[in-house]
Order: structure tokens, then sequence, then C-alpha cells
């Protein structure tokens, strides 16, 4: 969950916006991209990883 919400942050600074808003874009994207294909698991995952984000960056749920 920390790794992935790292690699998505990671990969923000090529957008104009701030790291929180483009890993919190990416993740959002994949997860609806996705859409009911992705498993359980994987969306709580993904779920989580954003609650961690938002935590680290001081955003309340």
């Amino acid at each position: 969950m920390r790794r992935l919400a790292a690699l998505a942050a990671a990969g923000a600074f090529h957008f104009g916006s701030g790291a929180r808003r483009s890993a919190m874009s990416m993740l959002n994207f994949y997860l609806n991209r996705t859409g009911k294909n992705l498993p359980r698991t994987r969306r709580a995952t993904l779920q989580q990883a954003k609650r961690k984000l938002r935590e680290a960056f001081g955003r309340e749920p």
C-alpha cells in the first residue's frame, strides 16, 4: 500500500499539479479503468493507498 502510494507520488512530478493531486489522480484513473474486473482485495489495497496519501498530506478523507 505505502509502496503503491509512493510510486504514484513519484511519477507525479511530470504533471503540472502537486504530487498529492497527481498521485490521487493516477490511483483514481486506475480504479475507474479496471471497473468491476478489479478483485476486491486489490480495490481495498488501492483505497487504502488513497487514505494513506490523504494522511501523508494532511487531508481529511
